[in-house]
């Protein structure tokens, strides 16, 4: 019996007094045999089986043939392991079996050469448990393949009904030895129980089992019950003794005593204090005040804001003041600036800190959220025309951003949507006529902006021939290495093949034993020890993703600043959704050690938020970054596997494209749970259901509402263009409940949200009503004779509000030569006011 561990395969020799028979097969089956099969492999023994002549079998020079191959064999790493395809290189899988074809089929036609198919040869079927189990490891786990190949031996040369009451009889006495060692009681149980089954299915099976091995089984068992008792009730013992009770050996003032080690400074304070009381005089806090800022540049300072916003009480009041800087004197400094190389960090800088510190004083209120969308996206204009500006090439790629992007915000002042009104301008300029693709989209290609900005800069095309070169003159050394440690290996398999085992008698276990410095031994360790560290190509094999990746070592810092202030934009300022996702990310670029040199933020402590990470893993990270020798150059000098795309180290994410990104229906107003009217909530943030849709849907009008004023709330924003005369209607009507707060939102959601702008600009399409003398005298007038109907009832003073955020927004709309709407208006709120 012969297990050829290097090829997978096992010889079982037979002879008689005619013949020597080979029985041969498959020791361990293939990954995809053992994971394509649902429940137990069934697999027939032996494979293959040649008989010799016995003169032959005798012969001593065949003898000494047959074992030198044999022994050959059990040693060489052939080209018979199995491979896998990783960047378009061959290399060897170490998880997976080896192919037995030198034993099954080259020494099978040797032997059927000199003999014949052997005959009357016994095969039998065995349902094997096969195991691959594998995690955070170099080989997975499988079942012993010598227990395999000897129960095979055994089964094919014993009848069945022997074969069982052997294995019964071995698993009698490894039970009995685990007893003399005192192995852990669940072991031993379930040892006895797996013994107790196998004894019962081959008796009802088979005859009658021998005495002796029935008797044998009995007392074994019998031992087993009683260690296992004793063990119990020495646990039960233990358990039962309750702890002695000695009240004279009590410390009560010792136990009383409390140790507290990190309280002494405190306990001290406690004692010292003194507590008189004190009058002191109240000193309101004060902080310097931000101000108007008209030099940018002192947010380079990353503690800048902190000085002037410690805590929360102050915030506010430093954010209006970076809102109202930016406003007015942003733009003024961009001009004045933007030629300097510094500019681009100060915009971000401004951006980061500004939104930072926005994103949580304003979170939950969407009025203030939309200040703050519009505060950002003034700042990332000024940025998109500083990039423009030294970068022209991305003049002709899409912005990111879309037209349309601040449709769904909440502004009331006149500034505020004339601001937005030029930043809807900007966007409809950057996107007009955009042919190029996505730069936070798909993968590179001909046209990708880090393409084409590779093939017109010499700079980053000579980085590229250094980083080839460099890899050439590693390769080459990587051949010689290979070159050196093939000669090694051979030299040492020709030592062994000439090297005995040094071996002493084992009495204890009675079996042979190799001395601790047995040379065969030595030179089998050293063999299966030696390994190669494969050479990895430092670049993708398609030149359009190497040039990108080039790219993305040394990007100009204009650009990277651009995406990564416009990846925030529609990422972290607006709620988005990205297109899926690629999986798990293998080996970010800027921790590529093989392009580390390059990398242009490598010695700074920050580094732009988005770069290149691979979905897959490098030659260096998987476990076939190092081979066994022997090899080939192919499978040492491989390809590049990594497959590069845009990540955000920042979340740790995937970048890719943004689906629409859009304020609309970002920011709006919520209900309070257990409203009346929660379940019209959805006819608050959408314009673009109709009146028949809110009719369809009455059956979920609450019984605390009537169907009219269902209909009538849901009815309001039905159509952007007819909002402002359904709010007409509704103020005319009395229908809504006008002192709840709910309508009080749909109202103001209606009157501030921007909605799409008009073709040429400038003017909001929902609201452009607003701009008609008559609609707007109609308006006023409504709203006065309301606001006398509620003058004498102090429980209306929501409907109040609503009044006078009704007549401020058609007076920030009204033109400035139409003065007698604005002196209607005037005298209007001048009205609310009076007590």
């Amino acid at each position: 019996m012969l297990h050829v561990r290097a090829q997978n395969a096992a010889i079982i020799v037979r002879k008689d007094e005619q013949r020597m028979l080979f029985e041969i097969f498959e020791v361990s089956p293939s990954n995809e045999a053992v994971y394509g099969t649902a429940g137990k492999l069934i697999r027939t023994f032996p494979g293959a089986a040649v008989e010799i002549p016995i003169n032959i079998a005798n012969d001593r020079v065949f003898l000494n043939e047959l074992s030198s191959f044999v022994c050959q064999m059990d040693v060489d790493q052939l080209d018979s392991s199995a491979k896998t395809f990783k960047a378009d290189s061959t290399v060897v899988e170490a998880r997976d079996t080896v192919d037995p074809k030198y034993i099954s089929q080259l020494l099978v036609g040797i032997l059927r050469g000199i003999g014949k198919q052997a005959e009357g040869v016994r095969y039998i079927k065995k349902r094997t448990a096969e195991e691959v189990l594998w995690k955070d490891a170099l080989k997975p786990w499988r079942r012993s393949p010598l227990w395999l190949i000897i129960r095979v031996a055994l089964q094919t040369t014993l009848d069945e009904r022997e074969y069982k009451f052997f294995l019964i009889y071995l698993m009698s006495k490894l039970l009995r030895r685990s007893l003399e060692y005192d192995l852990e009681s669940d072991l031993i149980f379930a040892m006895r129980a797996k013994l107790s089954q196998r004894f019962w299915k081959a008796s009802t099976a088979y005859l009658a089992p021998p005495e002796s091995l029935a008797q044998e089984v009995t007392r074994v068992v019998e031992d087993v019950e009683v260690v296992l008792q004793r063990r119990w009730r020495i646990l039960q013992e233990r358990q039962a003794c309750a702890p002695p009770w000695r009240p004279m050996e009590l410390d009560f003032e010792a136990d009383q005593a409390i140790s507290l080690k990190n309280s002494s400074d405190y306990l001290k304070n406690v004692q010292e204090k003194s507590f008189q009381s004190e009058s002191t005089e109240y000193q309101p806090p004060s902080r310097p005040r931000l101000g108007c800022i008209s030099d940018f540049s002192r947010f380079l300072n990353d503690d800048y804001l902190n000085g002037y916003a410690p805590n929360r009480d102050n915030q506010r009041t430093v954010l209006f003041d970076i809102e109202q800087s930016v406003e007015r004197n942003l733009d003024r400094w961009l001009s004045d600036n933007l030629s300097r190389g510094t500019t681009g960090e100060v915009l971000a800088a401004v951006m980061e800190q500004y939104h930072g510190l926005a994103n949580k004083a304003y979170h939950g209120n969407p009025e203030d959220m939309s200040i703050m969308v519009l505060t950002v996206m003034h700042i990332w204009v000024c940025i998109d025309k500083f990039a423009v500006h030294h970068l022209p090439l991305l003049s002709k790629y899409s912005p990111e951003i879309p037209p349309g992007f601040l449709d769904g915000l909440l502004l009331r002042r006149r500034a505020d949507l004339d601001r937005a009104l030029n930043i809807e301008r900007h966007l409809r300029e950057r996107n007009a006529h955009i042919r190029t693709p996505s730069i936070l989209g798909e993968g590179p290609n001909a046209n990708s902006f880090s393409v084409v900005y590779f093939n017109d800069n010499a700079g980053l095309k000579h980085v590229k021939h250094q980083i080839e070169e460099r890899a050439e003159r590693e390769r080459q050394e990587k051949r010689n290495e290979l070159g050196r440690l093939n000669a090694r290996y051979s030299e040492l398999v020709r030592q062994l093949l000439s090297t005995t085992h040094d071996q002493y008698w084992d009495t204890i276990w009675e079996k042979s034993r190799c001395c601790k410095g047995c040379p065969r031994c030595r030179l089998q360790g050293e063999i299966s020890s030696m390994t190669i560290s494969v050479n990895e190509w430092p670049l993708p094999s398609d030149n359009i993703a190497a040039q990108s990746v080039i790219f993305e070592l040394q990007p100009p810092v204009e650009f990277s600043i651009w995406r990564d202030i416009t990846y925030k934009v529609i990422h972290d300022v607006v709620p988005s959704t990205k297109c899926p996702s690629f999986g798990s990310q293998h080996m970010l670029l800027p921790a590529y050690r093989a392009l580390h040199n390059w990398y242009h933020w490598r010695d700074s402590d920050t580094r732009p938020r988005l770069t290149l990470a691979s979905t897959k893993k490098s030659f260096t990270q998987a476990h076939y970054s190092r081979q066994p020798i022997p090899a080939t150059e192919s499978s040492i000098c491989v390809n590049n596997e990594l497959s590069f795309a845009l990540y955000d180290e920042t979340n740790s994410s995937w970048a890719g494209a943004i689906l629409s990104p859009s304020s609309r229906a970002a920011y709006y107003f919520q209900f309070p749970d257990g409203s009346p009217y929660r379940n019209l909530h959805c006819y608050l943030p959408a314009t673009e259901h109709s009146a028949n849709d809110v009719i369809a849907n009455q059956v979920d009008c609450p019984q605390t509402l009537s169907l009219h004023e269902f209909y009538a709330f849901g009815t309001v924003r039905s159509g952007g263009h007819l909002q402002w005369l359904n709010m007409l209607r509704e103020l005319a009507s009395s229908h809504l409940s006008f002192h709840h707060e709910e309508v009080h939102a749909l109202l103001m959601q209606a009157a501030w949200e921007v909605g799409p702008a008009a073709e040429d600009t400038r003017s909001w399409q929902y609201h452009s009503i607003l701009k008609d003398e008559n609609f707007a005298t109609a308006l006023i007038e409504q709203l006065g004779i309301c606001i006398q109907a509620v003058a004498e009832n102090w429980r209306e003073v929501v409907f109040v509000k609503t009044i006078v955020l009704l007549s401020s927004r058609i007076l920030s709309c009204a033109q400035p030569q139409n003065t007698s709407l604005r002196s209607d208006i005037y005298s209007l709120l001048r009205n609310i006011r009076k007590p």
